[in-house]
């Protein structure tokens, strides 16, 4: 076999090889060092793959990644050609990343942090589908991690499917290629590679969104859930289950919709944490001597931007009007103020974006508590 090049020149820099960081199908990557002593990761095709279809690919791979500025998508920041025995091989250079996401998984770092770091990084891959870039094979090996900044970039679109509108040189793939890592391939990737589309991605995002939190790869339909490792991230098991669907139909159609169902049973989980906190430091009132009965809240839900509590009982009408006016101490947000408050049977509804829930269930409980105070009041006031 040909000896390995020591020296990679690009117009504007050479850079020396330090070690190799990775081998793979379609060719090395190493580690290298430029002239001002900096290192950096680097992408060569090897001698032996130099197909007419890899090649193509390899310059998608490069054309997308230097087109790009989001912060999620590697960044490619020189590119050149270096003769490896008697071939002529292509290569790019980019930042030096220390871990994957496979570095995540295996640290201590919290679960729900992991998690969190995961999420942002979907903005890459969301921004590739918009760009008509389907990556086919995410897996977190093909994810870095930069431990300085904390962030996760997507990397390795050299299998990727382009549409033909977005870069010219796009290849199709043929139908008998299984180009994915069937570990984190989708049904359809394993039968018909044509039918891949963006759904393909989010069966993998769903695979490893599990595998963050239990360390596991869900196989069939026993795998360990989110729930069994994690109880406070348990509303993950619903996110991974429906991107796990066969029929790409029935999973999230988009990773805005994955992301966005995410967020709002992340906050409906931390108002019902809020309500049972709430519950747990609460002693049980009992009537007064009016007769009235203090209300309290039991149970809360969120959907569309909007807080719904679950009361213990229907309120009073004058309870319900004495809560609405405010006029008592209390904290709001602009558009979650008491005088938004709804009511419908036990049900008290409030606005409240996803990003503020959390603090409108603290606020709502004062709210309950000043209406009992109130109501108590003023049934005192009218005994008297």
């Amino acid at each position: 076999m040909a000896k390995t090049p020591d020296l990679f020149d690009t117009g504007f820099a050479t850079y020396k090889r330090v070690s190799i960081a990775g081998n793979g199908g379609a060719g090395t990557v190493f580690v290298v060092v430029d002239e001002a002593g900096k290192n950096f990761a680097l992408k060569c095709l090897a001698p032996t793959v130099m197909s007419t279809d890899k090649r193509k690919r390899f310059k998608n791979e490069i054309e997308f990644c230097r087109n790009s500025n989001h912060p999620n998508i590697v960044q490619i920041v020189d590119t050149g050609a270096v003769l490896w025995g008697t071939t002529s091989v292509p290569f790019y250079v980019m930042p030096l990343f220390k871990g994957t996401l496979r570095t995540l998984i295996a640290s201590a770092k919290s679960r729900a942090d992991v998690v969190q770091a995961f999420i942002n990084a979907l903005g890459g891959i969301e921004y590739a589908h918009s760009r008509g870039v389907v990556h086919r094979d995410l897996k977190p090996e093909n994810i870095l991690y930069d431990e300085i900044g904390d962030q996760l970039v997507i990397s390795d679109f050299g299998i990727a499917k382009f549409e033909e509108e977005e870069l010219a040189t796009a290849v199709q793939t043929k139908a008998v290629q299984r180009l994915a890592s069937f570990r984190y391939a989708a049904p359809e990737q394993r039968e018909n590679a044509a039918t891949v589309d963006p759904r393909s991605d989010i069966f993998a995002i769903a695979l490893m969104l599990n595998e963050l939190v239990t360390r596991r790869v869900p196989e069939g339909v026993e795998y360990r859930k989110v729930g069994d490792t994690e109880p406070g991230l348990a509303y993950l098991d619903e996110v991974v289950s429906k991107g796990l669907q066969n029929d790409p139909a029935r999973r999230y159609q988009s990773i805005a919709e994955m992301k966005d169902h995410i967020r709002a049973l992340g906050a409906l989980h931390q108002a019902q944490q809020a309500v049972a906190h709430a519950k747990s430091l609460n002693v049980p009132e009992t009537p007064s001597e009016t007769g009235f009965k203090p209300l309290s809240i039991v149970a809360v839900d969120w959907s569309d931007d909007v807080l719904h509590f679950i009361l213990d009982r229907d309120p009073e009408i004058e309870w319900q009007n004495l809560v609405r006016s405010g006029n008592y101490n209390h904290q709001s947000f602009m558009g979650s103020e008491p005088q938004r408050l709804g009511f419908r049977g036990k049900r008290m509804s409030l606005p409240a974006p996803e990003n503020i829930a959390q603090q409108v269930v603290q606020y709502a409980q004062g709210y309950v508590k000043a209406g009992n105070e109130l109501y108590a009041r003023q049934l005192q006031s009218a005994i008297a």
